[in-house]
């Protein structure tokens, strides 16, 4: 079972996924011949989990209270029974806009910049 004994997130793990994706995008759009009959393939991904999704795409990890990376659905309404999805006003909930998604992981990218060198301490009973 791949991924078993290390992180999602480890250099190997990532290294991995860069070489099969690699491998499939070799394959998508040729046709082979196989005993006469023409084939061609299609690739979908079905993850197994949100987490590994965002982290195969380049994307930042998913954060505890807004766990997707499609949409603004939160830990403290995602069991709102009555709750659509979609992008008509009367939805609560709303895919999130990619070009937002690029503001924000940027600004994070930023921040983090901004960290490195800087010795960050934490009180005792501060939030984390």
């Amino acid at each position: 079972m791949f991924g078993a004994n290390c992180e999602e997130t480890s250099k190997l793990v990532l290294q991995y996924v860069q070489s099969v994706y690699k491998q499939v995008h070799d394959l998508v759009g040729k046709v082979f011949e196989i005993n006469g009959l023409h084939v061609t393939f299609k690739f979908k991904e079905l993850s197994n989990e949100m987490k590994m999704l965002a982290i195969s795409g380049g994307e930042l990890s998913n954060a505890a209270t807004y766990f997707s990376s499609f949409a603004n659905v939160c830990q403290h309404d995602l069991t709102d029974l009555n709750g659509k999805f979609g992008y008509d006003p009367t939805c609560k909930w709303k895919p999130w806009s990619f070009k937002e998604r690029i503001k924000v992981a940027n600004s994070v990218e930023n921040f983090k910049k901004s960290l490195e060198g800087k010795k960050i301490e934490r009180k005792l009973g501060s939030p984390k």
